[in-house]
């Protein structure tokens, strides 16, 4: 059972997650819920997936070297592709919004590890990634 109190501070709701007679686990001022109007709500914006899953198993297939591959290089590149791109879309009405931007510049490195790793190892599956994503190189 979950009891729900105003905490001291008077902004913020307290959580106890109650076992019998005594609670058990208590959050007070919990920094990523807010309370507004007697209900929680979760900070504007947040989203909890990066990918939808319909939207990466088709990534999956369409990038897969065979059956069973989630794993190899070309699917890696083609996930932080679209990743990318939806970050890229988000820039677009988030001009300021400086924590994604850092996580964007990480994926577009981890992109670049990944396609150097694979030109070093196998040029002809570099250039078939290259062609398919239409990224510039």
């Amino acid at each position: 059972m979950v009891l729900v109190r105003a905490c001291r501070c008077k902004s913020v709701l307290v959580v106890y997650l109650v076992a019998g007679d005594l609670p058990h686990f208590a959050i007070e001022c919990y920094p990523l819920y807010r309370h507004y109007e007697g209900k929680w709500t979760r900070r504007s914006g947040a989203t909890t997936a990066v990918l939808e899953s319909v939207k990466k198993t088709g990534i999956i297939e369409k990038f897969r070297t065979h059956d069973s591959d989630t794993g190899s290089p070309e699917v890696q590149i083609a996930l932080l592709s679209e990743r990318i791109g939806e970050l890229t879309e988000h820039f677009k009405t988030h001009k300021k919004d400086h924590g994604s931007r850092r996580g964007l510049l990480m994926l577009v490195s981890k992109r670049r590890r990944l396609l150097d790793y694979l030109k070093k190892c196998d040029s002809d599956r570099y250039r078939e990634v290259i062609g398919k994503l239409g990224i510039r190189k």
